[in-house]
């Protein structure tokens, strides 16, 4: 312990009311042996104020301000200036465990992993989060089952946060810039990456959800999860690997059946891309029919789906309202 040091990057936007939360989870962290970098991405609210506070008066931390560029604009950012062995990701609205870095560090150590996944707990309404209600258990996957997993919805989610990386192998890969939900495809890429996962059942990360969430405020660009998830799928394929391949297939049916369900704004555009999306996962769905490994909420929502859109929004509005999600 104490001879790695990790570079843990924060992408800040307009975050002044939760900013010193997740900074305060920063410093309260039992592994020293960090730099934490925060990235004001051309925030106009007392977010670069706070920022500059902070690195005053811990040299720890470093600032970079730079244009609004997006939230992959600013993680690409803080990942070329990383100087750690390891990097992780934390959005400046979440908070972590004060053994988040000593915790994930430990597992590494112990299983020579190239990546540790920590889960997330998710905190509606600013909530106090209730951290480590699992026994510590931990599993070490090799680089193809660990993928499978991803595309599945098993132990590795899709976050790129709550996640500890060799900075080595993330060297020549970037987030997408100027596109939402960029973790559908970087995750795939640096598990492809990884000859090997490991992952603890502990939530070690806080996920705070909120209504001003990027991925709360729907518009045309909800189809970017959709074409991400279908270019994730065009990577998999390449590697002529059929068990990957049909867990891809069950990964961008997953994505599409979550974008169509949403309410954006219909126009031309959206219209044609719905269209796009239905075809997707009509020329898909073979793969996930007789699948063991296919969750059965996804093949409900297929049988569901043969009976229109309409009827499939509603049924997911009711199971929604029933089950809390």
């Amino acid at each position: 312990m104490g001879c790695k040091v990790i570079s843990i990057i924060v992408p800040i936007y307009n975050k002044e009311d939760v900013l010193p939360r997740c900074v305060t989870s920063v410093k309260s962290q039992t592994y020293t042996d960090f730099e934490c970098i925060l990235v004001d991405d051309g925030s106009v609210d007392g977010s670069p104020g706070i920022c500059d506070e902070v690195a005053r008066a811990d040299s720890r931390f470093r600032v970079i301000h730079k244009p609004n560029g997006g939230l992959s604009s600013a993680r690409n950012a803080g990942t070329s200036a990383a100087r750690g062995d390891f990097i992780t990701y934390v959005d400046s609205d979440d908070s972590i465990s004060e053994d988040y870095l000593e915790k994930m560090v430990n597992i590494q150590e112990r299983t020579s992993a190239d990546m540790v996944c920590s889960q997330m707990k998710i905190v509606k309404d600013y909530s106090e989060p209730n951290l480590n209600e699992k026994d510590g258990s931990t599993w070490c996957l090799e680089s193809k089952e660990a993928l499978l997993s991803l595309l599945y919805g098993e132990k590795v989610g899709i976050s790129a946060c709550a996640k500890l990386y060799k900075a080595r192998m993330l060297e020549e890969v970037r987030f997408p810039e100027g596109r939402l939900y960029e973790d559908v495809k970087y995750s795939c890429e640096t598990l492809l990456r990884a000859r090997k996962v490991a992952v603890t059942d502990e939530q070690l990360y806080s996920y705070y959800m909120n209504g001003d969430s990027i991925t709360h405020n729907v518009d045309a660009r909800v189809f970017d999860r959709y074409e991400l998830a279908c270019s994730a799928k065009e990577m998999i394929d390449e590697l002529a690997d059929d068990d990957l391949s049909r867990a891809a297939s069950r990964y961008c049916v997953y994505h599409s059946l979550s974008v169509l369900r949403t309410q954006y704004p219909r126009d031309e555009r959206t219209i044609s891309l719905e269209c796009d999306a239905l075809d997707t996962v009509e020329r898909l769905k073979g793969d996930l029919i007789g699948n063991d490994r296919v969750p059965r909420l996804d093949k409900v929502a297929l049988s569901v789906l043969t009976l229109g859109l309409d009827a499939y929004r509603l049924a997911w509005k009711m199971y929604s309202k029933l089950t809390g999600r």
